[in-house]
């Protein structure tokens, strides 16, 4: 699967091709805020554009998820908005924790789920690894569009991380 970095959308043309009007603000690469389509209201919650998902990133992802559960009167659905290019390669957020993070912010996802809440994701440029399994890929729909890359990981990126056939026979 090749890179589709020749058709990027920046996240303001998402939201604004998608609602008629949203209410939204930007914190730690984190959108969070609402909108509307016709007569349904949403929340929206989500990624700008490129984003690596960190702890900081998971934490305010899961604040805003527990902001709307203890909030909402309406039960609204959340639609997450999905570009992320992968999971933080820094020190300081594999000694926090990470995937602990990862996982809290799944768990409130599931929670809102349990309190009513459908969960809609779009991808709107890219969803790779860990970074989409920890958020995007909890939805009970997932949608992306014509031109978003879905992958678990890279191909030259596996490369680097798989041993070849010759490493192989040297280690035994």
């Amino acid at each position: 699967m090749a890179k589709n970095s020749d058709k990027k959308v920046e996240l303001k043309t998402v939201l604004s091709e998608i609602f008629k009007n949203s209410d939204t603000v930007i914190n730690n690469s984190i959108v969070s805020g609402t909108g509307k389509i016709d007569k349904q209201k949403f929340h929206i919650l989500g990624t700008q554009e490129e984003t690596f998902l960190g702890v900081d990133e998971a934490a305010e992802m899961a604040k805003q998820v527990l902001d709307i559960i203890e909030n909402d009167t309406e039960t609204l659905p959340i639609l997450l908005l999905v570009d992320v290019v992968g999971q933080k390669l820094e020190m300081r957020d594999e000694w926090l924790g990470m995937y602990r993070y990862f996982s809290h912010l799944l768990k409130c996802l599931h929670l809102a789920r349990k309190k009513g809440h459908k969960i809609i994701s779009l991808v709107y440029n890219q969803a790779i690894g860990g970074s989409f399994i920890a958020f995007g890929l909890m939805a009970d729909r997932i949608y992306a569009l014509d031109h978003a890359t879905v992958a678990v990981m890279w191909l030259d990126c596996l490369l680097y991380t798989s041993p070849s056939p010759r490493d192989r026979q040297k280690s035994r």
